[in-house]
């Protein structure tokens, strides 16, 4: 015997997927002024409603117990979500982002949803000086998810 145990995976639930080609996208994206290094990658980007982003989004956040100080970043918190999106739901559009925030710069990811582009932390929290689990930051008072342009946060570099 292997010592090797396997769990089956928790429920996935089935979301509805729409489709935006890949220069339609990047126009959102860069009428938000963002630069965008490298070009898009695929064709076609899929992305599920803002209802469907809110079955997708708890499946893609991370404890952040999982932090490493240069090991496992906020950008390793960014492309884990953005890889889990892509396997579990074949959803490509919760994009690795960047940007700088009260705290200095900072990776995190944005998605679309068919109207808008929106923000999400995919570290779950942090402990702060006396041990004490806090909201991400401190400040988002539990909100993962927030309007692009808020929270302070001056998003300029996206992944696609």
């Amino acid at each position: 015997m292997s010592g090797i145990k396997w769990n089956a995976p928790a429920h996935i639930p089935a979301i509805k997927l729409f489709k935006i080609d890949r220069g339609r996208l990047a126009g959102i994206y860069g009428d938000l002024g963002v630069e965008m290094p490298f070009p898009p990658q695929y064709n076609w980007y899929f992305h599920p409603d803002l209802e469907g982003w809110t079955k997708v989004i708890p499946h893609l956040v991370q404890k952040s117990s999982l932090y490493k100080a240069d090991k496992r970043t906020c950008s390793w918190f960014s492309f884990k979500a953005y890889t889990l999106c892509n396997e579990l739901f074949e959803a490509n559009t919760l994009l690795p982002t960047q940007g700088d925030t009260p705290l200095g710069r900072h990776a995190y990811n944005s998605f679309y949803d068919g109207d808008r582009v929106w923000l999400m932390e995919p570290n779950d929290g942090f402990k702060d000086e006396r041990g004490t689990w806090q909201d991400l930051w401190g400040y988002l008072d539990g909100d993962i998810v927030f309007p692009w342009g808020t929270n302070e946060y001056d998003s300029n570099l996206v992944l696609m």
